[in-house]
């Protein structure tokens, strides 16, 4: 009888090795595992139960759903770990979650929590996505606000001609812009400006002179000279003046407009030389003009 219980023993203890190593001889012949799949090819397979049809289970894979918090207090986590965050509401955009300023998907850089792009999290229309450095995730911006871009390009001309008499400053008719930095910023602003000043007699006068003038805010921060002959074949010939003027200004609203001071002798701007032989409508030829372009510092 013993010797009976004895050989049971022995054969359940073998058939429990034997069982063993059926259950781990596939593991380690390979390191492939499946889900709803007996041939996977990949290290991890995973199959949709219902590839097709219209049953209403649900196909997926669910990724561990943290807060910030949860994420935020993480040590020790592994280079390309994946996790989805499903609150912001706890813990504080610092440190390793200094990206996390929404709900989505994040993975571990090394060093903080990257934004895992989507589709979902594209810019709109006149966005670009730039780079925050290293360790950052990118962001969307607008284009006109990136740095060393223009925000926008002004222009102004001259409208009703003004009669400014010798000695006398006058604002140019037209030729006023108001221009507004936006909080936090600066930006640098480049005038170009274009002035006539023709003579006011008319032939038969003496040549005259002047200087139009670039104000911001009511101070003049640059001038150029202009004259008007009288004489000759090319009577009343008012000589052009281009100035240029670069200023950069932090945030607020300004205001920017062209003067003409008459140095000698009573002069025109915003003349119409209708009066000219050879004039073909050209009601604009001696108008003043101001463009300003303004750059993103």
């Amino acid at each position: 009888m013993l010797l009976i219980l004895y050989f049971y023993q022995k054969k359940e203890a073998i058939m429990k090795k034997v069982l063993f190593g059926a259950i781990l001889f596939p593991l380690i012949l390979s390191a492939q595992v499946g889900v709803n799949t007996a041939l996977p090819a990949a290290t991890l397979d995973v199959t949709a139960k219902n590839k097709t049809g219209t049953t209403n289970n649900v196909d997926g894979f669910l990724f561990p759903r943290v807060d910030r918090q949860r994420a935020q207090s993480m040590t020790g986590v592994k280079t390309s770990t994946l996790i989805y965050v499903d609150s912001i509401a706890t813990g504080t955009q610092t440190g390793t979650t200094v990206n996390m300023d929404k709900v989505g998907f994040y993975y571990f850089d090394g060093t903080v929590w990257s934004k895992l792009n989507t589709l979902t999290e594209g810019g709109t229309a006149g966005q670009v996505l730039t780079s925050n450095g290293a360790g950052a995730a990118p962001s969307w911006i607008t284009l006109n606000t990136v740095s060393g871009t223009i925000a926008s390009a002004n222009y102004v001309q001259g409208t009703t001609a003004l009669t400014i008499n010798q000695g006398t400053t006058a604002d140019v008719p037209g030729v006023t812009i108001v221009l507004t930095v936006p909080t936090g910023k600066t930006q640098t602003f480049l005038f170009t400006i274009l002035g006539f000043a023709i003579n006011a007699t008319g032939a038969g006068g003496v040549a005259t002179q002047g200087v139009f003038s670039l104000l911001q805010n009511g101070t003049k921060i640059s001038s150029a000279y202009t004259s008007s002959g009288d004489g000759g074949s090319l009577i009343n010939l008012p000589a052009p003046t281009t100035f240029l003027k670069s200023v950069t200004l932090s945030a607020g609203t300004y205001i920017f407009k062209v003067q003409y001071s008459a140095w000698s002798g009573d002069q025109i701007v915003n003349a119409n030389p209708s009066n000219y032989v050879g004039y073909n409508g050209d009601t604009e030829a001696m108008l003043t003009k101001m463009q300003v372009l303004v750059y993103n510092n």
